[in-house]
């Protein structure tokens, strides 16, 4: 008896073992998972660019916790481009999240993880790398053919649904691409077609319970008319009186202008200015008190929003992408356009009853039988086309002469929304070009130069490198303007432009500080290093020719001062300016065409 025992002990270990072990490299590559995480590492490398450049760090801890709260996710580690050493390490130990920052990467047995990597491109700079440590245990085999993932409900779950019945569902009534209920109770939407898949998976009748609102909505289901929810957000206040399911859906919410207005790059530039946004809508108060310098207006819904910023009664509207795109491109809005998009997304989740919370269990279950692509086709679906519903027959004809018409203005519009859309675009990029830069000369201007160059003091500070500022001035440049004019003072001016051009570093920051006055900032470059280049400028500045007349040459020289940045104690370059200017005033004091540190000239 005892033997018989440790044979089956014996041989029910080896079938756990086998059924446990993690999956092939082959089964990895064709894996939902992977796929699943890889939008991950796309969100992280598409969320972190700023944050990263601007070297927010509280921001990026927010970016990155939910996601190594992951179950496949072990660790999260980003690491710096310019010195290649990790700023950013995430790992979870003892089920415990860990963020640390500026601190040794963390080793890890890279024979117990997938490893998943990506580079982050900021403005054109590659800027950091982020590596995705995966457990190999805890992904499961592929599923190829996107089948159903069988529920596996319990005993108790199962004669739950066999007394239940039916279940009652109430809706938004009219909130198309997610949902909407036709006047023949006719469900329709993103929200509907999940819940059809819900309901074949569960063998269960779900029937619509008609309301007005989805305030009303709210109210039955507060009042057991109904039972669950679709499409929902949750808030503390909500979770008093619902259960809710995981999100299914997370959306940006993106902002939609005329086209006249240009791209918006940050929230900064929606400041004082009117912003519709839905009424009733649960982050509707988180946004104001989030942004309370944007004017938020709301208003009845997606189509009174899109109309009011078309007749410029508002400057933009704020929803999630899936809907504005719809609307726009249902109600041929063909002079808006999506200009940006909020830092925020909304979790859309299913709700039910509190007071029976084994339905949540179930529609959790229900859930996550459904496959991602699965998801994403219906989004796709709803959210591309311009779909019409025709419920009555007799007007079929007419519908479809009306369809092929909408179809050629809208194939016409969007065409011509198209072609403006890229001319924005490049209007856009040369807008920017020209608030960078100085018009005459075309180096970077006094403005641009000051937001660079602390962004190139942060990276020298963290890397512990030199940084090294010169500046420069036109020697007796008011006698040339007297005496030969202004034309001839622009000339002198450009000509030495043209000549720190072609000297330069592409790493170097050159810009016209003013008048005849130049600035150079030289990352890696110690002060001795900085002194020889600014020595190369003043002998190559000697050698420029200005024709003025048939026979006469205008020379002109140009006086140097050099300082080096205090990284360890200075937090702006301010004070290394103001001693490369006090430097400069010395070459002037000791005869001009000289190059001054702060006690000598060379």
């Amino acid at each position: 008896m005892i033997m018989r025992f440790l044979i089956i002990l014996v041989f029910y270990n080896c079938f756990l073992f086998a059924t446990h072990k993690g999956i092939s490299i082959e089964e990895w590559e064709n894996s939902t998972s992977k796929i699943e995480l890889e939008k991950k590492l796309n969100y992280i490398v598409s969320a972190t660019k700023k944050p990263i450049y601007q070297l927010r760090f509280e921001l990026l801890k927010n970016i990155i916790t939910p996601l190594i709260d992951t179950p496949e996710i072990s660790a999260v580690i980003i690491t710096d481009n310019f010195s290649e050493v990790p700023f950013l390490t995430a790992y979870k130990e003892n089920e415990e999240i860990n963020i640390a920052i500026n601190q040794k990467e963390k080793q890890l047995d890279n024979s117990l993880y997938f490893i998943l990597e990506s580079k982050i491109i900021y403005e054109n700079i590659h800027i950091a790398d982020v590596i995705l440590y995966i457990y190999k245990n805890k992904i499961s085999i592929p599923n190829k053919k996107d089948l159903i993932i069988p529920l596996n409900l319990s005993k108790q779950e199962m004669l739950y649904l066999e007394g239940k019945k039916e279940i009652k569902i109430c809706t938004i009534p009219n909130a198309l691409p997610y949902e909407k209920i036709e006047k023949n109770n006719t469900h329709l939407g993103i929200f509907s077609d999940i819940i059809k898949i819900i309901e074949k998976n569960l063998n269960t009748n779900i029937i619509i319970v008609k309301t007005e609102s989805f305030t009303e909505s709210l109210s039955y289901i507060k009042k057991r008319k109904c039972d669950i929810l679709t499409g929902i957000i949750k808030t503390s206040q909500r979770e008093t009186y619902l259960n809710f399911t995981d999100p299914y859906l997370i959306e940006p919410l993106v902002i939609a202008t005329n086209n006249k207005k240009v791209f918006i790059n940050n929230t900064d530039e929606l400041y004082h200015q009117k912003v519709g946004i839905i009424k009733g809508y649960a982050f509707l108060e988180t946004l104001k008190n989030k942004y309370p310098d944007i004017y938020f207006i709301e208003v009845d819904n997606a189509i009174d929003g899109l109309e009011n910023v078309n007749n410029n009664q508002l400057f933009a509207f704020v929803d999630t992408l899936p809907s504005i795109a719809y609307y726009i491109q249902k109600n041929l809005f063909t002079n808006l356009k999506i200009s940006g998009k909020l830092e925020e997304y909304i979790e859309i989740r299913t709700a039910s009853r509190y007071d029976e919370p084994i339905l949540n269990l179930i529609l959790q279950k229900a859930h996550n039988a459904i496959s991602r692509n699965t998801i994403e086709t219906i989004v796709k679906k709803w959210s591309d086309t311009n779909i019409q519903q025709v419920t009555d027959f007799q007007y079929l004809i007419e519908i479809i002469i009306m369809f092929i018409i909408i179809i050629l203005i809208t194939l016409f519009w969007m065409k011509k929304l198209s072609n403006t859309n890229k001319k924005l675009e490049e209007s856009h990029k040369k807008l920017e070009i020209l608030a960078s830069t100085d018009s005459m000369t075309g180096l970077y201007n006094r403005g641009h130069f000051s937001k660079v160059s602390q962004h190139l003091l942060s990276l020298a500070k963290r890397n512990q490198t030199n940084l090294s500022v010169i500046m420069l001035d036109i020697d007796n440049f008011k006698s040339v303007n007297d005496t030969h004019g202004h034309s001839i003072g622009d000339e002198v001016i450009i000509s030495l432009a043209n000549k720190l051009k072609a000297l330069h570093r592409k790493s170097d920051l050159s810009c016209r500080f003013g008048g005849e006055e130049f600035v150079l900032l030289l990352p890696n470059t110690n002060v001795d290093n900085a002194l020889l280049f600014a020595e190369k400028i003043r002998f190559e500045t000697e050698k420029i020719e200005i024709k003025i007349k048939q026979n006469e040459i205008l020379k002109f020289t140009v006086s140097i001062g050099v300082s080096s940045v205090q990284i360890k104690t200075e937090n702006n370059i301010e004070e290394s300016i103001k001693r490369a200017d006090d430097a400069l005033y010395l070459a002037k004091e000791n005869g001009k065409n000289k190059v001054c540190i702060h006690d000598y000239c060379i």
